[in-house]
């Protein structure tokens, strides 16, 4: 669901559970680490609200990442570098 939010370029606000942080943070969107308060969740809300740039910026920078990381030319480049697997 996060790598689907990003490449559809939604500003994303998630909290830091399993491999989120691998893909979430302060440049690609709101990475919230105190996922069992509702303070941090609120703080990322306003700072998304109050400054649409910043999010607009997070979420191209997410879209970036994520073609980067989970395009299937990424994916191809990967297998490339299995030795044998293509062979």
């Amino acid at each position: 669901t996060v790598i689907e939010a990003m490449a559809h370029g939604i500003p994303l606000i998630a909290p830091d559970v399993g491999g989120v942080s691998e893909l979430v943070d302060g440049t690609t969107g709101w990475l919230v680490t105190n996922i069992n308060e509702t303070g941090e969740y609120l703080s990322a809300i306003d700072e998304l609200a109050t400054d649409p740039e910043k999010g607009l910026l997070r979420a191209t920078a997410a879209l970036a990442r994520v073609r980067e990381r989970h395009s299937f030319h990424a994916f191809e480049s990967m297998l490339d570098a299995v030795p044998g697997y293509l062979d």
